[in-house]
């Protein structure tokens, strides 16, 4: 595959990326409500089904939706973390091994070349500093897995840190609910 033709599915990706990140925006409050309702009807299933799709879509709600919901229902704080946990990690995996196809796709015979050394030295960081503050994380980890970072360091800059998030953001949402 040509060089443009990444430069083009690149820009089609974050193009559709950015579409689905701004209906989300402008469409919050009915999101919101439909989670609230969501959870409420389902409890834990349907905030591990949250918490897959919070992750592997790219748009502006963190996964404190869900854990501020499922607090407000009276749910189980630890069932809670544990469940948006698996979610969060599942999702996050699922997210590198998209991304990891779309290397084996367009990166043949380095021609990525320019971006893989872009991303190994700055990738880590921007994985880790997504994963723990409201950065769209998502990218990240498509890009971590386009670009070859290995699965190991995936885990300790993007899911574990996501995992801490999770438990401190549950955690503080438990001690003021």
């Amino acid at each position: 595959m040509k060089r443009n033709d990444i430069l083009k599915t690149i820009w089609l990706l974050l193009f559709f990326s950015v579409v689905i990140f701004f209906l989300v925006l402008l469409f919050l409050n009915t999101i919101e409500s439909q989670i609230l309702s969501f959870i409420k009807v389902y409890g834990y299933i349907a905030l591990f089904i949250f918490a897959i799709l919070i992750d592997i879509l790219v748009q502006p709600i963190g996964p404190e939706a869900g854990l501020i919901t499922a607090n407000i229902l009276g749910l189980n704080n630890w069932a809670i973390i544990i469940i948006s946990i698996a979610g969060t990690s599942i999702a996050s995996l699922i997210s590198y091994r998209i991304g990891k196809l779309f290397y084996l796709r367009l990166c043949k015979d380095n021609r990525c070349s320019k971006y893989l050394t872009f991303y190994e030295k700055y990738g880590k960081f921007g994985l880790l500093v997504s994963a723990m503050t409201p950065i769209p994380y998502v990218p990240f980890c498509w890009f971590s897995g386009a670009f070859g970072l290995p699965i190991k360091e995936f885990i300790y800059f993007g899911i574990l840190p996501r995992i801490l998030r999770i438990i401190i953001v549950s955690s503080a949402i438990g001690l003021f609910l």
